[in-house]
């Protein structure tokens, strides 16, 4: 019995020390998904600052769910209509109403990020702040940017989300919209 023992317990320390000589624990996971979730807000913000309306898309999504549209406890959530409202094209796709709010915002700048948490698997939460061609921070100290979305005057607060596997392609995407000072 005691030589079973034995065998059992060499046996499951050889597949643990397999498994994690491979690369496969969490915590590699982890900062895979955590680097991909960065390149996307900072993807996401190039595309914006160099007028990529249309591929800037890929990595936006604002959540919206007519059950927790506004705020919950923890976070706000945004739809199109805070985008679309500052386009006053008709018929006018998404990108066009994207390159509207990015021009009356002036907000849609390269993100430089500062600190990064996780809040779950699936979702990381950026502190970041915005260089201006001059080399200046983009600063706001207007009472109209809620709580949730500006840490100070000029740090701001960004919302990654993994939204799924597509192909075999892990998707991130950023689901709070770039800082809108005319609520």
């Amino acid at each position: 019995m005691k030589k079973i023992i034995f065998l059992l317990i060499l046996l499951i320390s050889f597949i643990l020390g397999v498994f994690i000589l491979s690369g496969n624990d969490s915590s590699n996971i982890n900062t895979e998904d955590e680097q991909m979730a960065k390149e996307t807000l900072v993807t996401f913000f190039d595309n914006l600052a160099n007028g990529q309306y249309e591929e800037a898309l890929n990595y936006f999504y604002p959540e919206s769910n007519s059950i927790y549209y506004g705020r919950s406890a923890d976070r706000e959530y945004y739809d199109w209509d805070l985008i679309s409202k500052y386009s006053n094209r008709i018929n006018a796709s998404k990108a066009e109403q994207l390159a509207d709010y990015c021009e009356i915002t002036r907000s849609c700048l390269p993100v430089e990020i500062l600190e990064t948490r996780t809040g779950d698997e699936f979702e990381y939460t950026f502190d970041v702040q915005f260089r201006k061609e001059d080399g200046s921070l983009l600063s706001y100290s207007s009472e109209n940017i809620t709580d949730s979305r500006r840490k100070n005057d000029e740090t701001f607060v960004f919302r990654v989300v993994k939204k799924g596997i597509t192909g075999i392609e892990t998707v991130f995407v950023v689901t709070t919209p770039p800082v809108d000072t005319l609520e």
